[in-house]
């Protein structure tokens, strides 16, 4: 099993994505939207999240392999 091997630690590409989200944060400007607008957006977004891994899912189901990583 040497090509499932992990190539970059995760405790790397979590600081990483930390490092980028945080300036992410910092460059970009406030969003000034009103409450209401706020929750639209990120109900769309869990929607979206939502929709995708249930796609993910499916493909899984229909290639017939595992979802489950652990179990490759």
């Amino acid at each position: 099993m040497q090509t499932l091997e992990l190539k970059i630690p995760p405790v790397i590409l979590v600081a990483v994505f930390a490092l980028l989200m945080w300036l992410l944060a910092k460059l970009v400007l406030p969003l000034a939207l009103p409450l209401v607008w706020v929750w639209v957006l990120a109900a769309g977004f869990a929607s979206a999240g939502v929709v995708v891994a249930v796609l993910g899912v499916l493909a899984f189901r229909r290639a017939d392999t595992t979802v489950d990583p652990r179990a490759p």
